[in-house]
């Protein structure tokens, strides 16, 4: 099985969601892992697929940026100043494993790097933490409309903030499993810090973006590699071979039936 990974330009959310799917049909026709770890051309709220579009309103902060939706499930991300990983693993490999292997693989690797760069990261789990207050809305039926006020098993936490999650979903022979590292805090979701934010003596660590986005994609293919048994190698072909059809597909992405979904 061939495996890929790249570092790509940031794009409209668009095009970033279009790319993404165009993803997963390439995994699934030529039984090939593809990662791409990306940025946004500018601010931008995905909501996640099952989310309402009148949930929007709820967020006064986020209300004059760009919308998209992803594909995957999940709550709404404000990208601004993140760094957003899209992995495609086709489903006829039999080390893909439960899904939750592939969450586990990508944020264990995470939560090592951290700390090594001493963040205080771990992944959080619900039978380790009643006491957060995302953990009592949960219970009492409430839903937090951004991803990062949420909370599930696996996130990748710094002290009590939520700073890396992932969602998925499954086509017809491949999976796609999404995720976003919180880098600093953004005037269009001011409530949530980033790393930076959060360790300020590592902020110069943030300064260079490329050069940290380069290590990061890194460390992701270590905990991919791992658990599918593949080497990725370098995929910058594909930002030129999933252009057109991605193109085709932003009309998918931009229709207001998925858009603007009820």
């Amino acid at each position: 099985m061939e495996a890929y990974s790249y570092l790509d330009k940031p794009r409209s959310g668009l095009m970033n969601m279009a790319i993404d799917d165009a993803m997963l049909d390439f995994a699934s026709e030529h039984n090939a892992v593809v990662l791409r770890l990306y940025r946004w051309a500018e601010p931008t709220l995905s909501l996640g697929y099952f989310q309402k579009i009148e949930e929007r309103e709820l967020h006064e902060a986020s209300r004059s940026v760009e919308l998209v939706r992803r594909a995957t499930g999940g709550g709404a991300i404000v990208h601004d100043h993140d760094l957003t990983y899209s992995l495609a693993v086709p489903q006829v490999s039999s080390h893909v494993g439960a899904a939750p292997a592939v969450y586990s693989a990508v944020h264990s690797v995470m939560v090592e790097w951290l700390k090594e760069l001493e963040f205080s990261a771990k992944q959080w789990h619900s039978i380790y933490d009643f006491s957060l207050p995302s953990v009592q809305r949960a219970e009492s039926g409430k839903t937090e409309f951004l991803c990062f006020q949420r909370r599930s098993d696996g996130d990748v936490v710094v002290g009590e903030h939520k700073i890396m999650g992932s969602a998925q979903r499954r086509g017809k022979a491949a999976l796609l499993q999404h995720g976003s590292l919180l880098l600093r805090s953004s005037k269009y979701a001011p409530e949530l810090p980033g790393i930076g934010d959060l360790v300020r003596g590592n902020l110069e660590m943030l300064a260079n973006g490329r050069l940290f986005a380069g290590e990061m994609l890194l460390r992701l293919e270590r905990g991919i590699d791992a658990l599918l048994r593949v080497r990725l190698k370098c995929g910058a072909f594909l930002a030129d071979e999933l252009q057109m059809p991605a193109t085709d597909k932003m009309v998918k992405f931009d229709a207001p039936p998925w858009r603007f979904r009820a």
